[in-house]
């Protein structure tokens, strides 16, 4: 059950949008995440952990609009193990 929402999430995602990631300064792709704000913002955030992993994320841009959250992500790099 568990693995089968992971998927449903990453479906979501792929369907944002077909236009070419932007880029952060230090070269990362950014991605935009959209959801309802019902819940303060929590499913967006959601998405955005399911999408980056453990890494985790920055927060480039958030606006709330009409009811819903957009936020402006770039993937933080995985730490190297020396």
């Amino acid at each position: 059950m568990k693995a089968a929402r992971w998927i449903g999430v990453l479906l979501l995602l792929s369907g944002c949008g077909s236009t070419q990631p932007l880029f952060t300064g230090d070269g990362r792709p950014t991605q935009l995440i959209q959801c309802a704000f019902a819940d303060g913002g929590a499913s967006c955030d959601a998405l955005a952990q399911a999408q980056c992993g453990d890494a985790g994320y920055d927060t480039l841009r958030r606006n709330r609009s009409d009811g819903t959250l957009s936020m402006l992500i770039a993937c933080k790099r995985p730490a190297v193990a020396y």
